[in-house]
């Protein structure tokens, strides 16, 4: 949707948010370990990651990735830092960056010779927003075995059999001694083993 002036709406906050996500989980550190500085630092990583995550299996955008290297090191508060500072000024300049240079090669045209606010650089925008919008950091949860019974095999309060006795009340094991039936060797007789077990062989 295109608001007054022909530029379109896009939701710059919910950008910023999304940038800032994949700046965080691509520095290196906890978020809680960044300050609020460190978490507009928009780096190489950060951007490969969110291009992949936005783009990835959409044949229209083939080659975008070396479109936005290229458009971040354009952007870049200082050429020598390593990031881009986030701001939603920022980033409506990169997007607008971005689409220039996607479009140009399809058009044809060289990319002073396509106007920042062409209506079709506004439209690749507004699309590219969306995908955006719509990443994830890619990270997935690992799903529980449906047949691998690994709780059962972690949880020794359900063992059974000679299992079981291996294993203390605290899940602690018991090393040899749970392993191995020990006879009592002692008793009154030097030579005579098997302690308390007379009365049981007379039977």
């Amino acid at each position: 949707m295109a608001a007054e002036g022909g530029k379109s709406e896009i939701d710059m906050e919910g950008l910023l948010n999304k940038f800032k996500t994949f700046a965080i989980s691509s520095s290196g550190k906890r978020g809680e370990q960044l300050t609020e500085a460190e978490k507009t630092h928009f780096n190489a990583k950060a951007n490969g990651k969110m291009i992949k995550q936005a783009f990835e299996g959409k044949k229209q955008y083939t080659g975008i990735s070396a479109h936005a290297d290229i458009v971040l090191s354009q952007n870049k508060d200082d050429k020598k830092l390593p990031y881009m500072t986030l701001t939603r000024e920022k980033i409506d300049t990169y997007l607008t960056d971005l689409a220039v240079k996607h479009l140009c090669p399809k058009l044809k045209l060289k990319e002073k010779e396509l106007a920042r606010d062409d209506p079709r650089v506004e439209e690749c925008k507004t699309e590219m927003a969306s995908f955006i919008l719509s990443a994830d950091l890619g990270i997935t949860k690992v799903k529980e075995s449906k047949t691998g019974n690994v709780k059962g095999l972690t949880d020794t309060s359900k063992y059974t059999g000679t299992s079981k006795e291996r294993f203390d009340a605290s899940g602690k094991g018991k090393g040899k001694e749970g392993r191995v039936d020990k006879k009592d060797d002692s008793g009154y007789v030097l030579a005579y083993k098997g302690k308390e077990t007379y009365d049981s062989k007379q039977q």
